[in-house]
């Protein structure tokens, strides 16, 4: 999703840009002596899809060779369900941070999402089928402001479905409820 980007209310860009997650998980690795390479070719947001930040972030991991994601703004998961087997050639990850579906899921919609379920795991099966040693972690997806029902649906399905198939399977698949 975008928030892998580090998107922060985006087009008009109120809030300082500061690589999402990343610049985060990057002092918490560093701070602990892990050594670690943020791996992907995404071009956003330097790309200026969704307009360019307007701040150069407090930690600006592109100094440090740490600005590397396969995150992207507006996509739905049969982007990625269609790309990940390339991806995985060309970064060879060892974690795999997974966070995708809100941009299948229309705010306030309610319904069982079994299309978006159907990529998703399509996606882990694919990682774990071409890249079994890598650990794959799967993110509930964040809410909208308003409540929608396919979100608690789709989020259901990661932690009750999804991972519990892939770990009785014996594969490195676990989930994060964020």
């Amino acid at each position: 999703d975008s928030i892998g980007v580090g998107f922060e209310n985006k087009p008009n860009w109120t809030v300082p840009y500061q690589f999402g997650f990343r610049s985060g998980l990057y002092t918490l690795l560093t701070n602990n002596n892990m050594n670690f390479q943020f791996v992907g070719n995404s071009p956003q947001p330097w790309n200026g899809v969704s307009g360019l930040p307007s701040n150069t972030p407090t930690l600006d991991v592109r100094q440090i060779g740490q600005d590397h994601c396969q995150a992207y703004s507006g996509v739905g998961t049969a982007f990625i369900e269609n790309n990940i087997g390339a991806w995985l050639n060309a970064d060879q990850p060892n974690i795999v941070l997974l966070m995708i579906g809100i941009n299948d899921i229309g705010e306030g919609s309610s319904g069982n999402p079994t299309g978006i379920e159907a990529n998703l795991f399509n996606i882990v099966s694919m990682i774990v089928n071409n890249s079994p040693s890598t650990h794959v972690i799967v993110a509930q997806i964040t809410p909208y402001s308003s409540y929608t029902d396919s979100i608690i649906e789709y989020n259901n399905y990661i932690e009750n479905t999804l991972v519990p198939h892939f770990a009785s399977l014996g594969a490195l698949v676990t989930t994060v409820n964020q």
